[in-house]
Protein backbone atom coordinates (compact mmCIF):
# COMPACT_ATOMS: atom_id res chain seq x y z
CA UNK A 1 0.00 0.00 0.00
CA UNK A 2 1.09 3.45 -0.68
CA UNK A 3 1.91 5.72 2.17
CA UNK A 4 -1.03 7.95 0.81
CA UNK A 5 -3.20 5.23 1.70
CA UNK A 6 -2.35 4.34 4.93
CA UNK A 7 -3.13 8.13 5.98
CA UNK A 8 -6.22 8.23 4.51
CA UNK A 9 -7.70 4.37 5.97
CA UNK A 10 -6.10 6.26 8.86
CA UNK A 11 -8.23 9.51 8.80
CA UNK A 12 -11.25 7.72 7.56
CA UNK A 13 -11.41 5.26 10.66
CA UNK A 14 -10.23 8.40 12.97
CA UNK A 15 -13.74 10.48 11.45
CA UNK A 16 -15.81 6.68 11.74
CA UNK A 17 -14.85 7.29 15.46
CA UNK A 18 -15.98 10.60 15.60
CA UNK A 19 -19.35 9.70 14.43
CA UNK A 20 -19.91 7.06 16.57
CA UNK A 21 -18.96 9.41 20.06
CA UNK A 22 -21.03 11.97 18.63
CA UNK A 23 -23.56 9.87 18.04
CA UNK A 24 -23.46 8.36 21.36
CA UNK A 25 -22.83 11.54 23.06
CA UNK A 26 -26.34 12.52 21.80
CA UNK A 27 -28.18 9.39 22.42
CA UNK A 28 -26.85 8.63 26.04
CA UNK A 29 -28.09 11.82 27.78
CA UNK A 30 -25.13 11.99 30.75
CA UNK A 31 -27.70 14.48 32.95
CA UNK A 32 -30.55 11.55 32.63
CA UNK A 33 -28.09 8.97 33.33
CA UNK A 34 -25.98 10.44 35.81
CA UNK A 35 -29.87 10.96 37.80
CA UNK A 36 -30.81 7.15 37.18
CA UNK A 37 -26.99 6.34 38.89
CA UNK A 38 -27.79 8.51 41.82
CA UNK A 39 -31.09 7.38 42.50
CA UNK A 40 -29.85 3.59 42.48
CA UNK A 41 -26.14 4.03 43.70
CA UNK A 42 -26.08 7.43 45.70
CA UNK A 43 -24.26 10.71 45.13
CA UNK A 44 -21.29 10.96 43.29
CA UNK A 45 -19.25 14.28 42.45
CA UNK A 46 -19.82 15.80 39.26
CA UNK A 47 -16.56 16.67 37.86
CA UNK A 48 -15.74 12.56 38.66
CA UNK A 49 -18.54 11.82 36.92
CA UNK A 50 -18.14 13.86 33.68
CA UNK A 51 -14.35 11.89 33.80
CA UNK A 52 -15.98 8.65 33.93
CA UNK A 53 -18.76 8.69 31.67
CA UNK A 54 -17.17 10.34 28.85
CA UNK A 55 -13.88 7.54 29.03
CA UNK A 56 -16.59 4.99 28.73
CA UNK A 57 -18.38 6.37 25.94
CA UNK A 58 -14.98 7.00 24.27
CA UNK A 59 -14.06 2.80 25.18
CA UNK A 60 -17.59 2.14 24.12
CA UNK A 61 -16.67 4.14 20.81
CA UNK A 62 -13.54 2.62 19.93
CA UNK A 63 -15.33 -0.70 20.31
CA UNK A 64 -18.18 0.00 18.20
CA UNK A 65 -15.96 1.41 15.62
CA UNK A 66 -13.54 -1.55 15.68
CA UNK A 67 -16.57 -4.14 15.40
CA UNK A 68 -17.62 -1.76 12.10
CA UNK A 69 -13.96 -1.89 10.60
CA UNK A 70 -13.83 -5.78 11.46
CA UNK A 71 -17.61 -6.02 9.48
CA UNK A 72 -16.77 -4.20 7.16
CA UNK A 73 -13.11 -6.03 6.21
CA UNK A 74 -14.73 -9.39 6.70
CA UNK A 75 -17.33 -8.41 3.97
CA UNK A 76 -14.71 -7.32 1.77
CA UNK A 77 -12.62 -10.12 2.13
CA UNK A 78 -15.17 -12.66 1.15
CA UNK A 79 -16.08 -10.59 -2.03
CA UNK A 80 -12.67 -10.95 -3.02
CA UNK A 81 -12.90 -14.37 -2.42
CA UNK A 82 -15.78 -15.07 -4.17
CA UNK A 83 -14.67 -12.91 -7.24
CA UNK A 84 -11.57 -15.03 -6.88
CA UNK A 85 -13.08 -18.24 -7.52
CA UNK A 86 -15.74 -17.17 -10.05
CA UNK A 87 -12.69 -15.72 -12.03
CA UNK A 88 -10.92 -19.34 -12.15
Amino acid sequence: MKPATHVYLWLTELFALTVVYTLLCYFIPDEAFLAWFEENYGFIQETRWDDWFSLTLYFLAIAITSLLIWLTAAARQRKWKKSQGENE
